[in-house]
């Protein structure tokens, strides 16, 4: 939790052409406002990962390239 905010990071079960099953979407939801927020999506969509937060960042090691695929090595963050 960043700024009263839970994160919902990427995942699977995308339905959009050339997208490989996957999301590269992050959210944030404020739980005091009550409001959802869009920020800048993955550079590489990935599910099936974990995330940490470190000061206003969010880092996201890993994680699955394609629905059903193998986890990647691929390594992103973004800032709150």
């Amino acid at each position: 939790m960043i700024n009263n905010s839970i994160f919902v990071i990427g995942g699977e079960g995308n339905p959009a052409p050339n997208s490989n099953g996957v999301f590269s979407q992050n959210e944030g939801y404020d739980t005091a406002t009550d409001t959802w927020k869009e920020y800048a999506p993955m550079d590489v969509p990935r599910h099936g990962t974990s995330a940490v937060a470190v000061g206003n960042r969010i880092y996201i090691p890993g994680g699955g390239v394609a629905e059903g695929g193998a986890p990647t090595s691929y390594f992103s963050y973004f800032e709150v």
